[in-house]
């Protein structure tokens, strides 16, 4: 606790009654990171400072960090209501609209919030992820690329723009912004696997594994990177470069029931059926996250099984 705050508490301890003091110690609880103390303080004065636009501010500030949204959207909705032209208050209302799943109601505040600060680059891009929500994509375009021109820098608005893109076909300008989310983050192992994905669908088979093994490094527990280089090392005939890199994705995600049927298929190429069998039940036994047909793959350990009698 600063000093300054420890002298508003004595001060406020000789002044009960003094609520601009507990307005100033109810800021500062909050500036230093007492936030339950700060809001038992911001509720009591709320009803005290009724016109406080401040206080309501912090008070939707707090709920929102403790995750109690539908409160957070009243205060927020009550300091607006005080000061219509504060763009900070308008934005914590549209994101506290939008992680609420209120989407037409996150959409207006982001773009009330546009009104006031045309600059806010937080604000296009927040309204850009609405639009993707929506299937919009020439406005979501329009708008992580205005995210874009305010913070260059911003890798997420680069991400999501080149993923636009890429759905869309439009495979260079994917790459383009793919390369740059690289450029100022080098640690999205997601820009790598889906530029290692492009590479691996164009028949680069050299710049899909450089791509796709750095996604790895980044992230070991990316399935799909692993299922991804598998099945180019599998065309390469490595079966056993295969082979090690799912059983490294499953040391890592144990239950994945998709890993197991890709074990299977490489140990049913290397002609050991037991092993096969083997993988092919862990499959069923993980199925929560299978996307393969358990349909076929129990056809497919019936016949084998059959066999065998």
């Amino acid at each position: 606790m600063n000093a300054e705050l420890e002298k508003v508490i004595e001060d406020l301890k000789k002044n009960p009654k003094d609520h601009d003091l507990r307005r100033k110690m109810a800021f500062l609880l909050h500036d230093g990171g007492y936030e339950k103390e700060a809001l038992e303080q911001l509720k009591y004065l709320s009803s005290i400072y009724e016109k406080d636009d401040e206080i309501y501010f912090r008070l939707g500030i707090i709920y929102e960090k403790f995750r109690q949204l539908n409160e957070a959207i009243a205060s927020y909705e009550k300091a607006v209501e005080l000061n219509p032209k504060n763009p900070d208050y308008m934005y914590n209302l549209a994101y506290c609209y939008d992680i609420s799943d209120m989407t037409d109601k996150a959409m207006e505040y982001y773009q009330k919030t546009l009104s006031l600060d045309p600059n806010d680059s937080n604000a296009y891009f927040n309204l850009a992820l609405q639009y993707i929500k929506k299937n919009e994509a020439e406005e979501a375009e329009k708008n992580l690329l205005k995210t874009i021109d305010l913070n260059p820098k911003d890798p997420y608005a680069h991400f999501y723009l080149a993923y636009e893109y890429q759905k869309r076909g439009l495979i260079d300008k994917a790459t383009e912004h793919y390369n740059k989310v690289i450029e100022v983050c080098p640690d999205y192992s997601w820009a790598y696997y889906n530029l290692g994905y492009i590479y691996f669908k164009k028949g680069d088979k050299t710049k899909a594994k450089k791509f796709i093994e750095q996604t790895l490094i980044l992230n070991p527990k990316d399935v799909d990177a692993a299922k991804t280089l598998a099945m180019i090392e599998i065309s390469e005939g490595k079966l056993n470069d295969a082979y090690n890199t799912i059983k490294n994705a499953i040391s890592f995600n144990k239950e994945n029931g998709d890993l197991y049927f890709n074990l299977a298929q490489i140990h049913k190429k290397l002609g050991n059926e037991e092993k096969m069998i083997s993988c092919l039940k862990y499959a069923i036994k993980y199925r929560e996250n299978l996307t393969y047909s358990i349909d076929i793959i129990k056809e497919e350990l019936k016949n084998f099984q059959n066999r065998g009698k």
